[in-house]
């Protein structure tokens, strides 16, 4: 369904699924337990115990595409825990409290691939309601080719070059190493149209 609909209906939906999903699960108050009615059409929800006033919730995450600099150019992508065999696509975590954008993104590659990173570019945002999540989009300049991976979250990581990553593209059923609707689409396909 995804490919059929508009960014204005993806985006419709995402907001009711995500408004949703917080009223249904925000009933009682976090401070006290009393029940929480709702207002503002939905957007509020107040305790009816302590009068606590609750709003819905984001929970920011990061996807990084991690390029290695020097001829040719490469990209490192990862095969997460439960992915195919042959399924590699970014990397992404949540943002931990406390911790800047750019902190995260050095964090979850350090975690999951072993590999430094230097500089890092916002690249664009993508609301992801499942349920209430903001994937906020990165590329980051690898420090070295060093690959650990930490085997829990990615088992497998590599570096592709463009003319690999095309390749692999052009040769999968479904579309290749990202999601459709996914904001890792969008960094994938920048980085190649940047080394073209």
């Amino acid at each position: 369904m995804v490919p059929t609909i508009t960014p204005e209906e993806a985006g419709l939906l995402a907001y009711a699924r995500g408004i949703l999903h917080w009223n249904r699960n925000q009933r009682f108050c976090g401070a006290c337990g009393g029940p929480a009615v709702p207002g503002n059409s939905g957007h509020l929800r107040t305790c009816q115990d302590c009068g606590k006033l609750l709003f819905p919730r984001i929970e920011p995450a990061v996807i990084v595409l991690v390029e290695l600099p020097g001829t040719p150019r490469r990209c490192l992508l990862g095969r997460h825990a439960g992915s195919g065999p042959d399924r590699f696509s970014t990397l992404a975590g949540f943002v931990e409290i406390g911790e800047n954008l750019e902190d995260a993104v050095r964090r979850e590659v350090a975690e999951e691939a072993g590999v430094e990173v230097g500089t890092i570019t916002y690249q664009g945002s993508q609301s992801w309601p499942f349920p209430s999540g903001m994937m906020i989009g990165f590329r980051a300049e690898a420090v070295s080719d060093r690959i650990d991976v930490d085997n829990v979250e990615v088992v497998e990581a590599r570096w592709f070059t463009a003319a690999e990553l095309r390749s692999r593209i052009a040769d999968s059923a479904d579309g290749g190493p990202y999601r459709v609707d996914s904001i890792g689409k969008v960094l994938i396909d920048q980085w190649l149209a940047d080394v073209e």
